[in-house]
């Protein structure tokens, strides 16, 4: 059943069910469901027809959930550009998304094919009496245009179907159970493939989504305490840098300060130390989730599963199958460590108009994430590294060939190494290394990469003389790391969009 159908039903069998609180304010079922045949309509008269593909570009986060179920519904295809997306960015995703229309609640880009100004969504959750409802999609139909980071130095999107998104419904459900009414909280960016699966998640489940607002920022964490006091949440849903910032909010705490809450880590590693300071400041009642944007939930690290293997990442879910394969793709025994994959309704088949790209992931009916692990017998997969030098900073995938090859093209630059340095909050911070022919600043490079890449650029630049080298001629990477400088404990700028 597609999950349109199953938001209907909830809304039609107990439309005074709590679905989503957004600052204080409470939007029952069967209000949201209106409200998103409301915006129906309102779309239709604007030319959104089935496949219809359109660009989301919204500040509010229940305007974000609100036109993505109702693109679902309609059979349209959905794609996010987050208002902050630099122009650069944004340009190059345009012509590879091709969007008939943008939809935006703030100031529109020049660049934009055609801009719809979201009018006041109140008056289609307030509104009263019967509206016609749109047909449910085809379960075939593509859903979701999800943006990700590409090794090829462009950005890599994701086509997700109807189908995927049930399937990974019906994963997470497997993993986390969530019962009918309990409240779960989200904190991470709205606009993301991950959040709205999350959201999907939670709305299938019949829970209560609470909407935090903006994106968490360092300074607002004491705050989200609150939320989750004032709220009663029962889930917490987080990255790792989340996690992090959460836990020094309340680090004078003696014992747990949200004992009852299930909180869910995922979209990056998390190491031991946090593993341990979440459990002893937060919440005992720690969950690990494995996945990627290709598949959703990949594995889920229950409590139970974690206090008999500390350092794992989970068990496959139900609709998974999951094997680790030596170079030639062939299983290995439980113990060794190989390259891990992944199969089943979940997973996508490509990537959009990257054969290249597709090629390298997806071979066979498997899609391969890039991760090195090993499984043990009983089923408890550990990870033990990537398999290219992918970086991950608050939990965004960053690849160095991508930022290399950008900056490559600079008149200015000749040669580029990028680097990831360690950060105890935010995992790696991309560092570029590079040697000039013509006068450039620091800044100037800078400037030139956020423009390009966004959240993805690189938060140090080092100008030098010359690489070192070997005798061999390799350039030795121990001594340019060495050269940057620390990442420090303040906050990541910018915004990340996946």
């Amino acid at each position: 059943m597609l999950l349109s159908k199953v938001i209907a039903w909830r809304a039609r069998e107990h439309p005074m069910a709590p679905a989503v609180i957004h600052a204080d304010r409470q939007v029952g079922y069967g209000a949201l469901d209106s409200a998103v045949c409301r915006a129906a309509g309102w779309l239709a008269r604007e030319g959104v027809r089935p496949g219809t593909v359109v660009a989301l570009t919204l500040v509010d986060p229940l305007a974000y959930l609100l036109l993505s179920l109702t693109l679902l519904r309609m059979g349209a295809i959905q794609a996010s550009l987050t208002p902050g997306t630099p122009p650069g960015m944004r340009a190059d995703l345009l012509r590879l998304i091709r969007p008939a229309m943008t939809v935006t609640d703030a100031a529109a880009g020049t660049d934009d094919p055609a801009v719809l100004h979201l009018p006041d969504i109140e008056s289609w959750i307030e509104a009263t009496g019967d509206v016609p409802a749109p047909p449910f999609p085809d379960a075939e139909a593509l859903a979701v245009l999800a943006v990700g980071s590409g090794s090829t130095g462009r950005p890599k999107v994701i086509p997700v179907r109807q189908r995927h998104l049930i399937a990974r419904s019906l994963n997470d459900l497997a993993g986390w159970p969530v019962a009918p009414g309990e409240r779960v909280l989200i904190l991470q960016a709205a606009g993301t493939l991950t959040h709205l699966a999350r959201s999907l998640f939670a709305l299938h489940a019949g829970a209560t989504l609470v909407i935090a607002g903006d994106a968490p920022r360092a300074d607002r964490f004491a705050a989200i305490g609150e939320l989750i006091d004032r709220h009663r949440i029962r889930h917490l849903h987080c990255t790792p840098p989340g996690a992090g910032l959460l836990v020094r909010a309340f680090q004078d705490a003696t014992e747990p300060r949200f004992p009852d809450l299930r909180v869910r880590i995922g979209a990056a590693i998390v190491g031991p130390r946090l593993r341990a300071d979440v459990r002893r400041v937060l919440s005992p009642v720690l969950s690990i989730n494995y996945g990627a944007n290709e598949v959703g939930s990949i594995a889920c690290g229950s409590p139970g599963l974690l206090h008999r293997h500390p350092e794992a990442v989970g068990r496959a879910l139900p609709w998974n199958a999951v094997e680790i394969v030596d170079p030639d793709g062939r299983p290995v025994a439980p113990g060794t460590t190989g390259r891990i994959r992944v199969r089943g309704p979940a997973v996508v088949a490509e990537y959009l108009e990257d054969p290249q790209a597709t090629a390298e992931r997806f071979r066979d009916g498997w899609f391969y994430p890039g991760d090195i692990g090993m499984c043990t017998p009983d089923g408890a997969i550990h990870l033990a590294g990537r398999d290219d030098d992918m970086m991950i900073l608050a939990g965004v995938n960053i690849f160095p060939a991508e930022i290399e090859r950008l900056l490559e093209a600079h008149p200015a630059i000749d040669e580029v190494v990028v680097l990831a340095i360690p950060s105890p909050t935010f995992q790696d911070i991309p560092a570029a290394f590079v040697t000039t022919r013509a006068p450039v600043t620091e800044s100037e490079i800078l400037s030139h990469a956020r423009d390009r890449l966004g959240f993805r650029a690189p938060r140090q630049v080092h100008i030098l003389d010359a690489m070192p080298r070997n005798a061999a001629g390799k350039i030795v990477r121990a001594e340019l790391r060495a050269r940057a400088r620390p990442p420090g404990d303040g906050p990541v700028t910018g915004k990340p969009d996946e």
